[in-house]
Parts: structure tokens; sequence; C-alpha cells
């Protein structure tokens, strides 16, 4: 049996290879509170004092402190409650609710689609090597980011045409150029390159909630002409993926990630805690990861809770030897473990 290689990457991914101007769960959600706070309407401001910071939900008061690291805010906290409707609630809570759920999710992609334009990524010869390894090797890859970093680090480093990334991806879009993957021709013309799942959309998909016939791949998202009523398809952190408040579309990637993680004879896990709140990616991984599979979980000096939650995560791995958490960074990785220079 072939070997099958997968990869996810989670948002640590990102701020290795385009540092600091990439935010981690805690720093976006400072710059949420932030943009509220300033850049809201006063309707706005008030629907999150009164339903989010005075009521304290998701411990939000934690992101003022001096020491954010001590008592981190629970953003998923945050957003779990917004989409949720409650027995307890009126049509007037559902309502305002919604309204800030939908706003939040407007300054997320914003955030994203600033952090884009003044994107800078890290030159380094074992980051592009990296590149052309997961080029060469038609590796298959699942990412919880919004954000065009790796993308980007791939128009570098392999030539693609800048912004033009429609030959990687793998969902349906409106125009019908990027469907033909259900049919064998495409199938074969995939598995030549790269395939990318972006599990909780990305900032360059935009698509029509009334219709919901596919996404639209903008080159040039923050251009307003592009737009034309549609919408960006991120589904904000929630404990629970609610897709229903999105869109099906985003269904596929995730049935795939479940067979090829049935098949899966290695696994990395680069810059993703596997957080306790994100339940639907826990479930996913424990009951559906081929037992046999060697995992990598690349990471930096992770807290002992985490670590021995990755433990109790992949117990069958680890009783096999099959787990391997490596703490030097990204970097070292790469070098050590894909023999990249």
């Amino acid at each position: 049996m072939e070997e099958k290689e997968i990869f996810i990457l989670g948002a640590g991914f990102s701020r290795a290879i385009a540092g600091d101007s990439m935010p981690l769960l805690h720093e976006l959600t400072k710059e949420i509170s932030e943009g509220i706070t300033s850049g809201s309407d006063n309707d706005i401001k008030n629907i999150w004092d009164q339903y989010i910071v005075r009521p304290n939900i998701g411990n939000i008061r934690s992101i003022d402190e001096q020491e954010p690291n001590k008592n981190r805010s629970n953003f998923e906290d945050v957003m779990t409650f917004l989409s949720s409707d409650f027995a307890y609630e009126d049509y007037k809570d559902q309502h305002l609710k919604a309204i800030l759920y939908r706003d939040i999710t407007d300054l997320i992609v914003k955030i994203f689609e600033r952090k884009n334009q003044e994107k800078s990524i890290l030159q380094a010869p074992w980051l592009h090597n990296f590149a052309k390894y997961l080029h060469n090797e038609r590796a298959e890859i699942f990412t919880f980011n919004y954000d065009l970093v790796l993308e980007n680090l791939l128009a570098q480093s392999l030539n693609y045409p800048n912004h033009d990334f429609d030959p990687i991806y793998t969902i349906k879009t409106m125009d019908n150029s990027n469907t033909s993957f259900f049919n064998n021709d495409a199938r074969d013309y995939w598995r030549k390159s790269i395939k990318l799942y972006k599990l909780h959309g990305s900032i360059n998909w935009l698509y029509d909630p009334d219709f919901q016939n596919g996404v639209r791949i903008v080159s040039s998202h923050t251009l307003p002409e592009y737009r034309q009523g549609l919408q960006c398809l991120i589904v904000p952190p929630t404990m629970l993926k609610n897709f229903e408040l999105k869109t099906k579309l985003l269904d596929f990637q995730w049935h795939v990630f479940k067979d090829d993680l049935t098949q899966a004879s290695k696994l990395y896990i680069i810059g993703y805690s596997i957080p306790f709140t994100d339940v639907a990616t826990r479930f996913v991984l424990q009951t559906q990861l081929n037992p046999e599979c060697e995992i990598f979980i690349v990471t930096l000096k992770p807290m002992m809770d985490i670590e021995q939650g990755w433990y109790d995560l992949f117990a069958l791995q680890n009783k096999s030897g099959n787990l391997h958490i490596l703490e030097s960074g990204f970097n070292e990785y790469s070098i050590k473990k894909i023999g990249l220079s």
C-alpha cells in the first residue's frame, strides 16, 4: 500500500512564515475587541457590551490584563454563544446576537485582508524547499487558516502566478472552472500537484448565501467591485462548527479530511495545538485516524496541559510509539525531519 502523507496547518504555521503580523487566536480576539470598541457604530458597541462584555462571556475581560497568557479569553465561547439559539431567549436576543456575529465575522475578514496586503513572507532556503517538497510529494494539505500565507509562499517558491490559486483549491466554484475535479480526467490532473483544503474557508472565497452554488475565488479580494453582494466564506471559531450558519460548500472539504485520515500513514500537524474547544476536529481525529499512522506534531514549547492532551487524544498511536512531538520549531523540523536546508 502506497504511503499517504497528509499535513494539518494551523495559525502557528502562518506565524512561522509571516512573523508577528499573523495573529494567534488570543491576539485576534484582542484586535476584534479593539475594532468593535473603536471602529463600530454605537449600536454594535452597545450589543457587544450588553451580550459579551458585561456578562464576561468567554472571559473576554482578560484581554485587557497585563499578563494575557495567565488568563486568556476564550473566543470560541464568544462565537459559540452568538451562533447558538437557547430556549430562554426571545426573538430580540436572537436577532441582536446574529447582528453581532455577522459584524464580528466581517471584522475578521477585514483584519486578514489588511494583513494579507501587509504580508512579509520569510525568505529562507529551507522554507522554499519545504514548498517544493509539498509540490513534489503531491501533498494533501488541510488548514484551519483563513489567510493566504501558504498560497503566497507557493506563488514565490513554485512560480505560481501571483494570486492565481485556483489550481490548488478543490472547492466548487460559481463559474464551474474548478468543479471538474468530480470527473476522472480532472482527478488525474489534480494528483500532479498540491491539493489544499481550507476547512474553515478563506478570505478570497466569496459565496451567495441565497444560492450556495459555489464560491468565487477572487484574485484581488479587497476590491469592492468583486464582492457584488457576495459574502466571504469563513467559519469563525466555535466549539461545534455549525456550517448551517454559513453554507454547505465546506462539507466536501471535511469529508475528504475524514477519508484521508483513515488512509494516512504519516500525519504532520504544524502550528496547530488541537485545542480542547475545537470539538469537531478532535472528534474526527479521535474516531477516524488510522491507528497505525505515525504522527509528527511540530510545535514550540507547548504548555504541559496541551501536550498531555495530545497524548490522551492519540492514545493508540502513543502506545505503539507512533506519536512524536517536535518542540524545536518549524524550521528545525523541516531541516531535520524532511532533510531540507
